[in-house]
C-alpha cells in the first residue's frame, strides 16, 4: 500500500518513492536510484514511456528493459492508488507500406483543432519497441 507524505509525493510500504519531479515529469525514487520521465498533466495524465532515464551523478542514463517495465510499473501503481487517470505512451516502429493517415485535427468537444493527428487504421501489437 501507499501512504501519501504530500499532494506531489507518495510512499509505498516497501520504501520506494514516486513524486512530481517538475511541472513535466514524474520521480521514482528507490535508495540511491533516481529514474525520472516526461509526462503531461491533465484530466489524463500522459507519460512517455521511452523518454524514461536513470539519473545517476547528474548523467542521465536508459534503464534496461526490465528495469523500465518494473520503474513504469510502480509509477503507473502510484497513480492508480491516488485516483488519477493516465496514458502511458509506448514507442512502436511501423514496418514501411503501412497506411497511414496524417492531418490536421478538426474542433471538437470544446477544443479549437488544428493540431497535428496520425492515424493508422490497423496498429499491430509486434510494433511495439520494448513493449
Amino acid at each position: 500500500m501507499f501512504t501519501k507524505l504530500t499532494p506531489q509525493r507518495i510512499q509505498h510500504d516497501s520504501g520506494y518513492i514516486v513524486q512530481t519531479g517538475s511541472r513535466d515529469s514524474l520521480q521514482y525514487i528507490n535508495g540511491e536510484v533516481l529514474a525520472e520521465v516526461r509526462s503531461d498533466f491533465g484530466p489524463i495524465t500522459t507519460i512517455y514511456s521511452k523518454s524514461l532515464v536513470l539519473i545517476k551523478n547528474e548523467n542521465k542514463i536508459p534503464p534496461s528493459i526490465d528495469d523500465q517495465k518494473l520503474i513504469l510499473k510502480r509509477i503507473t501503481d502510484a497513480l492508480d492508488f491516488l485516483g488519477e487517470e493516465y496514458e502511458l505512451w509506448k514507442e512502436l516502429v511501423v514496418p514501411k507500406g503501412t497506411t497511414v493517415y496524417q492531418g490536421f485535427a478538426a474542433p471538437q468537444g470544446g477544443l479549437l483543432g488544428g493540431g497535428s493527428q496520425v492515424y493508422i487504421p490497423k496498429v499491430n501489437s509486434t510494433w511495439l519497441v520494448n513493449p
